[in-house]
């Protein structure tokens, strides 16, 4: 038993190690096709490339075959090893890994549409749980919630863009006196001066580099401007015996309302870091703490936070409307509905 352990223990180490050389190598190897002094290693810094590539690839199958690695999660890694060696190898190389990647993603294409396809949507949870539920049989659960915001966050601005509009939906908003409005219109209008500095400071005026910077700022204002609406459309409100709190996709709290000793407005100076108390303010804000008798959950990132709270902060567009309101709710029960 101490063996298998001792075992087991060096072979993760030297998974980790093969880990580490390729990450360095292929630092390398994008330094060495920038900088002129190095341009005399791209050969053997290539070769070594594919060697710990091919050497992780080994290692993925390994694990499969041992039972402690879902296949589902091998899927992202292989996609990425064999990218690298599309990068970094000859024609025929690429070639097959191109076959390869084509089927590996239509696969997972149709995968991912038969899933969609065949999910309930009445099962009373939101789209961002289902997704995650989904997401977790292919990547680990950070990078899993983190695709679910972008993808919501995205989908938002593209509705946004394309869809009349609905009405402000009933509740308390919390993110008009925040940056995130004109958020969108700085990013848009300080664009131009990130493209003239880069090619100013850095000398980078290739087509290839022009278009990643355009998309990078593309992408940010998309992004900004879906945040911005996912906020939009998660206001706070009170709905039967609780509060419902938010801070856009980033965090949630369903507060019972006989467990709310008392509320306080706040300046909009930042927020003291404190024990015992959550903090799902956006800066610049005016804020709302609600003490509790009994403490809370919340929700960061979709997924429930394990510690409790006795406080919870929020922002709230009308902090005295917020405080009245639930004062008015918690003192009387029969308005609760």
């Amino acid at each position: 038993m101490a063996s298998q352990t001792l075992s087991d223990r060096l072979y993760r180490n030297v998974r980790s190690l093969c880990n580490i050389l390729l990450s360095v190598f292929v630092a390398a190897r994008l330094l060495a096709a920038v900088l002129p002094v190095w341009s005399s290693q791209n050969d053997r810094l290539g070769i070594a490339v594919l060697l710990l590539c091919g050497l992780r690839l080994v290692f993925i199958l390994i694990d499969l075959a041992r039972g402690t690695q879902q296949w589902q999660r091998a899927i992202l890694p292989s996609l990425i090893l064999l990218a690298l060696v599309a990068m970094f190898g000859g024609p025929q190389s690429r070639l097959l890994v191109k076959i390869a990647a084509a089927t590996v993603e239509a696969g997972i294409l149709l995968f991912v549409i038969y899933v969609a396809a065949s999910r309930r949507k009445d099962d009373g949870r939101r789209l961002e749980e289902r997704l995650i539920e989904r997401l977790q049989l292919f990547v680990p659960l950070p990078f899993a919630r983190f695709l679910v915001a972008e993808l919501l966050i995205v989908r938002a601005a593209i509705g946004g863009l394309f869809r009349r509009g609905r009405g402000a939906p009933r509740g308390f908003s919390y993110v008009e006196n925040s940056i995130f409005p004109v958020l969108p219109l700085i990013i848009l209008f300080c664009s131009p001066v990130d493209l003239v500095l880069v090619h100013l400071v850095l000398r980078l005026k290739g087509l290839l580099w022009t278009a990643v910077l355009s998309g990078t700022d593309l992408y940010a204002v998309i992004w900004a401007y879906g945040t911005l609406l996912t906020m939009r459309a998660r206001p706070h409100e009170i709905t039967g015996e609780h509060l419902h709190v938010y801070k856009g996709l980033f965090g949630h709290a369903a507060i019972a309302l006989d467990s709310i000793q008392s509320t306080a407005v706040l300046p909009r100076s930042k927020s003291p870091k404190r024990e015992g108390h959550a903090d799902l303010s956006l800066r610049g804000t005016s804020k709302v703490e609600i003490r509790l008798g009994k403490p809370a959950q919340v929700v960061t990132w979709f997924v429930p936070d394990p510690r409790r709270f006795l406080s919870v902060i929020v922002s709230a567009d009308g902090p005295d409307a917020l405080c009245r309101a639930i004062e008015r709710r918690r003192d009387d029960p029969a308005s609760r509905g």
